[in-house]
């Protein structure tokens, strides 16, 4: 009854009222970079109580599943942790979550594999959790882990956690005159608004914050970058595996940073292209037998760059590792840092290469790629068929065009010429931009996923995708 739920975007909290049974209860939590923990913290603001079990599971939810996949469950100290491998012991992953309670007039009892909270005004909650891609022994992690924050009070730990979020959100603000009364309605309400006509400019600003708030949260330095679930999935089997999907996803999830100053937030990503480099490699040798590195519509934590697909409108696709190279390219225009540039030049310089031999002269003298596809788009035959392979589809011809073009800026910047004539005599024979009836998944093709290069001919295409997209 009266339940409110609010997400704090300036301090990254997520806070609960409700009412129940005449009480007025209240919950807030949080996740902290700093120390590592999820906080939750329940209240009985009047004369209630907070009564419940606390227990964990890593159970299959889907509908006619319900194996639960862990070795153990062990509560201990008033701690639970659940233990397990994803694959075997040998070769898989080792995992643990960790959970304690601390309570105010109260008691927490444990019971079997559960932890029991009773007659408490205030219970507070910590999860940590880890797994041997990160520590060799997670569980011991875990419980050192818990063994910090626990020692800190609640308040310590909100603080700590509200200063390390702001130093990265206070940097940009962004606002739009319109009616400011719009600001007080739950974004649903403002959302149908908007449907009938409403003004409320505000909503696109908070659009906008709400992006620099998952970024933050989900790709910090030293982390694995942001997938399509943020670093969170709550299924059992999240969707496309929890992988990265680089024929788009990947690249919208940081297009923001370094126009929202979160320029460190953008390094886990490219961190992610050295883990790449050498699969890409193996690629490129084995399945071109080109020089060279190259990556097609999806990578995971391993830095995998073959195809993985059996979609024929994705998976002929070799340019993920080309258009992730913008990004390394962005963030030097946009810190102008040379060590930098001089660090990620190999990877730059690696898929030059590969273009340089996958590219080929057709029988207009263009140099052309194929067999490709623009990704998860469908192109009409003259015949009327549908059908995604095709050769010099304006995705590949973007990307190539962009990246050769900001190549030989970076090349200038460090004074490198080793492959610039080769590059200059393959960018002025790509062939033209030319109309075409595309129908699209994503909505949206060539360089209209964000590349830079425009023509008046390209804004063509763009209308005429619009008309013909389901």
């Amino acid at each position: 009854m009266n339940y409110e739920r609010t997400l704090d975007l300036e301090q990254a909290l997520l806070q609960f009222r409700y009412e129940e049974d005449g009480r007025l209860y209240e919950r807030e939590s949080f996740l902290s970079y700093p120390d590592q923990v999820f906080v939750y913290q329940l209240n009985a603001v009047d004369d209630g109580e907070v009564n419940f079990d606390l227990y964990l599971t890593r159970r299959d939810t889907r509908s006619g599943k319900t194996v639960s996949y862990l070795e153990n469950i062990i509560c201990e100290n008033n701690c639970i942790y659940l233990t397990g491998y994803n694959g075997n012991r040998d070769s898989g992953i080792e995992f643990t979550m960790g959970a304690s309670i601390q309570v105010k007039e109260g008691t927490v009892r444990s019971y079997g594999s559960r932890l029991a909270v009773e007659h408490a005004r205030q219970v507070t909650v910590y999860v940590v959790g880890r797994t041997s891609y990160r520590s060799e022994h997670p569980k011991s992690w875990c419980e050192e882990q818990l063994g910090k924050v626990m020692k800190k009070s609640y308040s310590q730990l909100k603080t700590a956690h509200i200063q390390d979020y702001q130093k990265y959100y206070s940097r940009v603000g962004l606002m739009f005159d319109g009616e400011s009364s719009c600001e007080l309605l739950p974004v649903p309400e403002r959302l149908e608004n908007i449907k009938k006509g409403a003004d409320d400019p505000s909503l696109a600003a908070l659009y906008y914050n709400f992006g620099r708030y998952l970024m933050i949260s989900s790709s910090r330095e030293g982390s694995l970058p942001a997938n399509l679930q943020g670093i969170w999935a709550n299924e059992f089997e999240p969707s496309w595996g929890s992988k990265y999907t680089i024929n788009i996803n990947i690249q919208m999830n940081y297009w923001m940073c370094e126009k929202s100053g979160l320029t460190e937030l953008h390094l886990p990503l490219m961190e992610h292209l050295k883990t790449m480099l050498p699969r890409g490699r193996e690629a490129a040798r084995n399945i071109y037998g080109l020089d060279g590195t190259c990556a097609h519509h999806v990578t995971d934590i391993w830095g995998d760059c073959a195809p993985t697909d059996y979609n024929g409108s994705s998976t002929i696709w070799p340019y993920g590792f080309v258009w992730l190279c913008l990004h390394v390219i962005e963030h030097f225009q946009y810190t102008g840092d040379m060590d930098f540039m001089r660090e990620y030049y190999t990877i730059l310089e690696e898929n030059v290469k590969f273009l340089l031999g996958y590219l080929y002269q057709d029988g207009s003298g263009f140099y052309a790629t194929g067999p490709s596809v623009s990704p998860e788009n469908v192109y009409i035959t003259e015949d009327g068929q549908k059908a995604s392979v095709c050769c010099s589809p304006a995705m590949d011809i973007e990307i190539i065009r962009e990246f050769f073009l900001k190549y030989l800026e970076v090349c200038s910047s460090l004074g490198m010429n080793t492959y610039t004539e080769a590059v200059r005599e393959r960018l002025e024979k790509l062939p033209p931009h030319q109309d075409r009836k595309i129908r699209t998944d994503h909505g949206m093709a060539g360089g209209l996923r964000g590349g830079r290069t425009r023509t008046q001919t390209y804004f063509t295409i763009v209308c005429v995708i619009s008309q013909n997209t389901d």
